[in-house]
């Protein structure tokens, strides 16, 4: 895995900043380049699995989510995609990439 633990424990405690604190269901997962070692550079690929109630006020804040992300990891750039719980068996892009949860 390509990030550090510093920059793991970012992208933990920005994403549960903004998400409702009282909801234990959320997953964060790492995926694309920054899982092999033997590369090099690349975005962070993020999921992030969130309890169905609170997906579309969740999605509604992407933007500002990952410019926060983004700005807490000196402006590295962050692909993330947000799945409600209900969708994760049946979201094909999740089920078919190599993942690696950091939650």
């Amino acid at each position: 895995m390509r990030i550090s633990e510093k920059e793991k424990n970012i992208i933990l405690s920005t994403l549960n900043s903004f998400h409702h604190k009282d909801v234990p269901n959320t997953k964060i997962f790492l995926h694309g380049s920054r899982i092999d070692d033997n590369l090099k550079g690349g975005d962070i690929d993020l999921f992030w699995i969130i309890d169905d109630q609170y997906y579309e006020n969740t999605v509604s804040k992407k933007h500002y989510i990952v410019s926060d992300l983004s700005l807490k990891l000196n402006e590295q750039r962050v692909d993330l995609t947000i799945i409600k719980m209900s969708d994760k068996n049946g979201h094909s892009f999740f089920n078919n990439s190599q993942k690696l949860e950091l939650s």
